[in-house]
């Protein structure tokens, strides 16, 4: 299946799990960061 991809398929791809990956990683960075900052107030 490696060879029959188009490359720029293939880029998309990448490029589309690599930004889902990015955006996953803020949200819980911005939980925790919320969660500490809250704990930080009281």
């Amino acid at each position: 299946p490696f060879s029959t991809m188009k490359p720029s398929r293939y880029y998309e791809f990448i490029t589309f799990n690599f930004l889902n990956i990015v955006i996953l990683r803020i949200e819980v960075h911005g939980k925790l960061f919320v969660k500490w900052a809250s704990c930080e107030e009281s």
